[in-house]
C-alpha cells in the first residue's frame, strides 16, 4: 500500500485552512499526479480524495491531536471512539441513494424511449 497506509485504518488528513481531523481511509484512487486515497471524514461525514502527504498515522499524532484546543475536537474522537464503523454505514447509505436515482433514471429514459 503507496504510504503505508491500510483500507479501513485511520489516520489524520490535513487540509489547507483547517485543523488536522481523524479519517477513515477507505479507498485508493490512481489519478495523473499519483495515487490518492478515498478517506471518510469524522464529524462532517465527508468522502474527499486526499493525497497521500496529506495524511499523517493516527496512533503516532494521537496524543499532540488531543492536546490541541481545536473547537470541536472532543466531539469527533468520541464519535471515532463510540462509533468507529459509522463510515460503512455512511458508504451503504450513499450507494444505496446512488443506486435509487440511477435506477429512477433508467426508468425515465425507458419511458421516454417508449413514447
Amino acid at each position: 500500500m503507496p504510504g503505508g497506509f491500510e483500507i479501513r485504518g485511520l489516520a489524520f488528513a490535513k487540509f489547507k485552512g483547517y485543523p488536522e481531523r481523524p479519517v477513515r481511509i477507505v479507498d485508493t484512487v490512481q489519478k495523473k499526479n499519483g495515487s490518492h486515497y478515498g478517506v471518510f471524514c469524522y464529524g462532517t461525514h465527508e468522502v474527499l480524495t486526499v493525497q497521500i502527504f496529506q495524511l499523517e498515522p493516527y496512533q503516532e499524532n494521537f496524543d499532540e491531536a488531543m492536546k490541541k484546543k481545536t473547537k470541536g475536537v472532543a466531539n469527533v474522537f468520541s464519535e471515532v471512539n463510540t462509533f468507529p464503523d459509522i463510515y460503512l454505514e455512511k458508504l451503504n447509505l450513499y450507494r444505496a441513494s446512488f443506486a435509487s436515482v440511477v435506477d429512477n433514471a433508467q426508468k425515465v429514459l425507458v419511458a421516454f424511449l417508449s413514447n
